[in-house]
């Protein structure tokens, strides 16, 4: 089903699983190969740093994916890059300055309003064969169309 699960222990005859990536959401700029779980604790570990932020969800692209004419392009940038899309608890307050210079390059953290991962949600079910209840928030975002939504909630 594409998740990979490692077993933690047994309980009775049955495994305990922990649930780690889905297969094909590693990100894999420079051969890198980060997969879900070491992105998603370290997007954890920034969001820590931000006193009184509560992150609800989060989203990473590759800049490879990224069209000419997309506002948030850096045209003189020859290496590929990654952009991450947060949702705060906090919602309709941007980030200072100094809360993004304390964690990470200000040109690749954006943060959406309230809803608009509701948004993305949206539009891939009506795009996509999945159902609601088979519906998981994508962590790597694979097309221009899935950025350009986040883009436009931008706060």
């Amino acid at each position: 089903m594409g998740d990979v699960v490692r077993i933690e222990d047994f309980y009775e005859n049955a495994p305990v699983i922990e649930f780690l990536y889905r297969t094909g959401q590693m990100l894999n700029l420079r051969f890198e190969k980060l997969d879900q779980t070491v992105v998603l604790e370290s997007v954890r570990a920034a969001v820590n740093r931000w006193p009184g932020r509560c992150m609800l969800e989060f989203a990473v692209a590759e800049s490879t994916i990224l069209t000419k004419d997309c506002p948030v392009v850096e045209p003189d940038e020859l290496a590929p890059y990654y952009l991450f899309f947060i949702e705060l608890q906090e919602a309709g307050k941007s980030l200072s300055d100094t809360e993004k210079q304390a964690v990470c390059d200000i040109a690749i953290v954006f943060c959406t309003q309230s809803g608009t991962f509701d948004v993305l949600k949206d539009y891939l079910l009506e795009n996509t064969g999945a159902t609601a209840n088979q519906y998981k928030v994508p962590r790597k975002l694979r097309t221009y169309v899935m950025v350009d939504t986040l883009l436009k909630g931008m706060v």
